[in-house]
């Protein structure tokens, strides 16, 4: 029988005498990698330091609890979890359950040998359609490559016998967390030597499950998501070679949009509509006039800035990329919108970093955001800024959202590594 990991009590802030009489949360878990566990038995990492984080902000206690991955399944089906910690997935809707806002995100690699005949275009699917694969039976990743056809020739119950296996070449591949693989890497084979290679493959965020019936109204989960950012306040951050992967796709679409003399005409109208010194009253008197037009997308200000000629021009050069562009957005000089592929949240941009890091910069000033993670559309997105020339002179900004993981799946990023 699989062996069943039960955590102390983790205890919450005892701010706030009415926490006390609230149920403890019964939340649960897996016991196969990606999770670990500390020699005592305690479930750890840094999706579990998160929630006690805001757990504690909330002044709730719970109990986590790692069982076999079909026996926590099965629990949280039946109604008798208040919540589950697990990779959050289109297929979990069969667990009856409200996922949270992601509180951490793993980056998951391909893991080879280095002996592996493959190039720099390889993609990781090639990889793993020729390697003898080598998985943890009943693990999040184990689920994730069935669901996907990929059949691990060998599943074992321990994340150190993959390493072990394919350190003696007895499996040619396996699929992994990096932080995590890397920092057991360095445990496992300390002062030995490891080669192997490591494509990236997806990201992937985790999120608590929680029981649709106790919490799908209570407002529970709205308080729970307003607590993940200070408790998780670093960004996914992509490496070096990967942000100059996005950056030179965004430019190539760069270049088709400036190009046009209508998108450059419209900014350039629009910089002389609006004064110089345009005041603060009147900035949010626009936003206001966006915002209430947005949720119909109806009335003039909204159409002027997404059914323009302008626009359709932006989502003929969207559409072209495959879904690798989520969004299209050029500013005038003011910092507001003059064409876009959607109703934008904000019909002012220039308080933000988009506006301020490229027109406000200089002429050939660029930015880039960070990835985040976006529930509503379940993809990872990063801003990509350009400062809007027109003869050398700067008129505005363009900014393209990438969806990183669709960028790097077609593209095969590791041609930069």
């Amino acid at each position: 029988m699989s062996k069943i990991i039960v955590t102390t009590l983790l205890l919450t802030s005892l701010a706030g005498s009415m926490s006390w009489a609230e149920p403890v949360l019964n939340i649960a878990t897996f016991n196969n990698y990606p999770y670990h566990y500390s020699k005592s038995g305690i479930v750890k990492g840094e999706a579990v330091e998160i929630l006690d984080c805001i757990m504690s902000a909330l002044s709730r206690k719970f109990t986590l609890t790692a069982y076999p991955r079909t026996r926590a399944i099965q629990l949280a089906k039946s109604g008798m979890l208040d919540g589950l910690l697990s990779f959050q997935s289109s297929g979990t809707e069969y667990l009856k359950s409200v996922a949270s806002n992601p509180i951490v995100f793993e980056r998951w690699n391909i893991y080879y040998s280095s002996g592996l005949k493959n190039n720099s275009r390889t993609n990781w699917k090639s990889i793993l359609d020729v390697s003898r694969l080598g998985s943890v039976r009943g693990g999040s990743i184990d689920a994730w490559l069935l669901n996907r056809n990929f059949h691990p020739n060998h599943r074992v119950s321990g994340f150190d016998q993959l390493l072990k296996m394919l350190y003696q070449k007895r499996i040619d591949a396996f699929l992994a967390d990096e932080r995590s693989t890397e920092s057991t890497i360095s445990e496992v084979f300390r002062g030995h030597d490891f080669l192997f290679e490591k494509k990236f493959v997806t990201f992937s965020p985790i999120s608590i499950h929680f029981n649709k019936n106790n919490f799908s109204n209570s407002g529970f989960i709205d308080n729970f998501n307003s607590q993940i950012y200070s408790c998780r306040p670093k960004p996914i951050e992509l490496k070096h070679y990967e942000r100059e992967f996005i950056l030179e796709k965004s430019r190539a679409i760069f270049s088709e949009i400036i190009s046009s003399n209508t998108i450059i005409e419209k900014v350039l109208k629009s910089n002389s509509i609006f004064p110089n010194n345009i005041k603060e009253y009147e900035i949010d008197k626009l936003e206001k006039k966006w915002n209430n037009q947005k949720s119909g997308g109806e009335g003039f200000l909204v159409k002027s800035v997404t059914q323009s000629k302008e626009s359709e021009i932006l989502r003929q050069a969207l559409n072209s990329t495959e879904g690798v562009v989520l969004e299209i957005i050029v500013m005038n000089k003011h910092g507001f919108n003059i064409a876009s592929t959607g109703i934008t949240s904000d019909y002012y941009q220039g308080d933000e970093e988009k506006y301020g890091s490229t027109y406000q910069t200089g002429s050939n000033a660029i930015h880039q955001s960070d990835v985040t993670f976006d529930d509503s559309t379940n993809s990872f997105g990063a801003q990509v800024s350009f400062t809007l020339n027109n003869n050398g002179v700067k008129i505005g900004a363009v900014t393209f959202t990438i969806d990183v993981y669709r960028a790097f799946q077609l593209e095969g990023l590791e041609a930069l590594d």
